[in-house]
């Protein structure tokens, strides 16, 4: 009996230990494995300096580091940088930052810290920018509070939120829960496998004393109690086991989503707008007179405005294309068309059908851009005479709203004082260094508004019937 007792304690002493001692390095500092790291978690990057990969102490994943009942929060970033685990969140790597995990100030993310300077300034502008894609943003907040519900219940089970990257233009989704039930279920395995095996030794050791002295007996009580120690060691150390065999067997990565959003057109920037008057009709041509001022219902404006801004944009020509792609009345991408005429409550599919070369498809997606001009232009310039707010319509339309909101933000609500020079560094939207004028030049936006008014109009706004709203309606103009 002594003997078998001494060989259960020296196999539970063999068994490696989870608590791993707590490193030294920094956030951010070069390390070649965990123990190095006082975060426990040094993670290779995808720099590579003299054909090495770099690995570098970052931040604990949800996995490396959780706090219970709370796996929204990071001791790491808070013991590194002050404040509580609450106040930061660890946010996945991504192509930006070197594929290292980030630690994100919740109270102020302008004070978000990286282990490395991150590869672009266009990350950092998306990160503090809070609003740049509301929708995409709403969206995905109602996304990861959605948990699932498993048909069988495994105790411990805490889902965590989903959570969301930007890589190179596109948002990610990491979705974590088939990992954790995983885990949790390899948990509960473990914690089952002990159990029995306990039980077993418990059970082969009564029969070893009931025995009665027979040889037989107390053989088969050894037996069962060595294979019970066997199974409970290779159970507890089966982590190690794994491990060791390839790392990558006991990684529960999370499972990488691509998020497929519509355009956000509060924020876009366009590149490759031109002016032309391929075969122009005259400014006179009534032949889609029509069209613009059943849209004009829309949005409460004179109809002469759509017409001005269609002459100067495609010569009233609705089949012009630009060598970019850049189609129709009021020049604008295919690509904008379902979610422009989604937001004018029109049907989607007509993008395929009729083709933005179609006017009223065409003008449908050009109202709704410019509705989305209005929005920054009145709330920033209100007071502005209606000639300085149909330019900056303008200015929108070949620029982009985003192009348009930046505008006004830095250089406020007088176009005379706009420079036809570049936005300054560091502008949002990855506008820093390019052109303000980049879609129509100065002078040719500022010929707008006049040819505009040359129509007769003298109010931006005027008195409409908005039931006459081909949204409304659901017929299209001829």
């Amino acid at each position: 009996m002594k003997k078998s007792l001494a060989i259960i304690i020296i196999i539970f002493c063999l068994i490696p230990s989870f608590t791993l001692a707590v490193g030294t390095k920094a956030f951010g500092e070069l390390c070649d494995n965990d123990s190095q790291c006082k975060s426990n978690d040094c993670e290779n990057s995808n720099k590579v300096e003299n054909g090495k990969t770099l690995a570098y102490c970052d931040c604990g994943e949800i996995y490396g580091e959780w706090i219970p009942f709370n796996p929204g929060t990071s001791k790491t970033c808070s013991d590194e940088f002050g404040g509580k685990p609450e106040d930061w969140k660890c946010h996945d790597g991504e192509d930006m930052t070197w594929d290292l995990d980030y630690c994100i100030d919740k109270r102020n993310s302008t004070n978000s810290k990286f282990p490395l300077t991150i590869k672009d300034q266009s990350f950092w502008d998306y990160l503090v920018n809070s609003d740049a894609t509301p929708a995409t943003i709403k969206l995905l907040d109602e996304i990861k509070t959605v948990k699932p519900t498993p048909k069988i219940n495994i105790p411990g089970v805490n889902f965590s939120e989903v959570k969301t990257v930007e890589e190179n233009g596109n948002t990610y989704m990491y979705i974590p829960f088939l990992g954790e039930y995983i885990a949790s279920v390899y948990k509960y395995a473990i914690a089952a496998m002990g159990i029995i095996a306990v039980v077993m030794i418990i059970n082969q050791g009564l029969m070893w004393i009931l025995s009665g002295g027979s040889a037989e007996k107390i053989s088969s009580a050894k037996k069962r109690i060595g294979e019970a120690i066997i199974g409970l060691f290779i159970a507890i150390s089966s982590y190690t086991i794994l491990y060791f065999i390839n790392p990558d067997l006991v990684q529960f990565k999370n499972l990488k989503v691509a998020y497929v959003t519509g355009n956000d057109l509060s924020k876009l920037t366009l590149e490759g707008h031109s002016i032309g008057h391929w075969k122009a009709q005259p400014i006179s041509s009534t032949q889609y007179d029509g069209v613009f001022q059943s849209f004009a219902n829309c949005i409460g404006i004179d109809w002469r405005v759509l017409k001005g801004i269609s002459h100067r944009e495609s010569g009233l020509n609705a089949d012009i294309v630009n060598k970019i792609g850049y189609t129709g009345l009021f020049q604008t991408l295919p690509e904008y068309c379902k979610e422009n005429l989604k937001q004018m409550k029109l049907d989607e599919s007509l993008c395929d059908k009729l083709t933005i070369k179609n006017p009223a498809v065409n003008t449908a997606i050009g109202v709704n851009m410019i509705k989305y001009h209005l929005k920054p232009i009145e709330s920033n310039c209100k007071n502005a005479p209606d000639e300085i707010k149909i330019l900056m319509i303008y200015f929108g339309n070949a620029n982009g709203s985003g192009g348009l909101e930046q505008a006004l933000k830095i250089y406020k609500c007088d176009p005379n004082t706009w420079p036809d020079t570049t936005f300054p560094a560091g502008t949002a939207y990855g506008l820093g260094g390019k052109k303000v004028f980049r879609g129509a030049p100065r002078d040719y936006t500022f010929g707008t508004a006049a040819t505009v008014m040359g129509l007769g109009v003298t109010n931006l706004y005027v008195t409409v019937d908005k039931n006459l709203c081909p949204s409304k309606t659901k017929i299209l103009p001829q």
